[in-house]
């Protein structure tokens, strides 16, 4: 780290890296924006970029991360509806959630081919240690409404890996075309009624 940045402008640095990084990542995608487009943004030597991370990539994944946490708190706020109606609930915050990645122009890029360029690029690792974070904010929540009747005992880390076969059909948004949306609101109704205890709508 250059010795002449104090904490105070490596914080206010490393902020300006994420803030700028998502307006460019947003608009012109992970392949177009260069890190000399975002240091330029930020005000820094394309050099000291390196000090913060190693490839753009890292840098798109953190931000990609930081969108995903936001969904999930959002999602959270949702969670009082599921005592009151568990099946309307449950499919009203998964597929507000998965909308909102929709409508997400991070999200969007990732989906249009980025996706693949993070797995070529980045530590298969790294990308295991985000989906183990998945994991682990879902299956708490996931146990909580089997132990309060709301869904069936099935494995709860099965019931996970459901919810990420979601996720991979937003990924291959473009290959269903128009009949996307219908199909996976399909999916998501057989999804939620095989797992919420009691009677069908």
């Amino acid at each position: 780290m250059p010795a002449g940045f104090t904490d105070t402008e490596k914080q206010k640095i490393k902020e300006g890296l994420i803030e700028e990084g998502r307006k460019l990542f947003s608009q012109y995608g992970l392949r177009k924006t260069t890190i000399k487009d975002i240091t330029g943004a930020v005000g820094i030597a394309q050099g000291s970029f390196y000090n913060f991370y190693a490839s753009k990539e890292e840098l798109y994944f953190e931000i990609l991360d930081l969108e995903s946490r936001e969904i999930r708190e959002h999602m959270e706020k949702d969670l009082d509806l599921i005592k009151d109606n568990p099946r309307a609930g449950l499919k009203k915050m998964i597929f507000e959630a998965y909308m909102a990645l929709g409508e997400n122009d991070l999200f969007k890029d990732l989906f249009s081919g980025s996706y693949d360029l993070l797995l070529r690029k980045l530590p298969e690792e790294k990308i295991k240690e985000h989906m183990m974070m998945d994991y682990a904010s879902l299956k708490p929540l996931i146990i909580k409404w089997q132990n309060e009747g709301v869904l069936k005992r099935k494995n709860p880390q099965a019931i996970t890996g459901l919810f990420h076969v979601l996720f991979y059909i937003a990924l291959h948004k473009k290959e269903f075309g128009e009949n996307y949306k219908d199909t996976f609101e399909l999916l998501l109704d057989l999804i939620v009624d095989g797992l919420v205890e009691g009677e069908r709508e």
